[in-house]
């Protein structure tokens, strides 16, 4: 699953869909929580969120996406593009 990050192309190969909801935020936009001493990265869509388990950014090698998170290659949040 391809998606446009931050004007890169990234990949999302690990995700669970959550069916909660938090309508002040926009589709597209990312928050990160963390539990479990872990951070979480979640993604809003149009009927809950999605968790990103792992992702790849453009030319870099795939991670978990509590790695991403505390390297700050994702800021609490930034929005998704097409």
């Amino acid at each position: 699953n391809q998606c446009l990050f931050l004007f890169h192309k990234s990949e999302i190969p690990t995700a669970n869909l959550l069916n909660e909801a938090d309508f002040k935020l926009q589709p597209g936009q990312i928050i990160i929580r963390k539990f479990d001493r872990k951070k979480r990265l979640l993604v809003r869509t149009g009927s809950g969120f999605l968790e990103i388990i792992e992702l790849q950014l453009s030319g870099r090698k795939r991670m978990s996406a509590n790695d991403c998170a505390n390297g700050g290659n994702i800021e609490d949040g930034v929005r998704f593009g097409k």
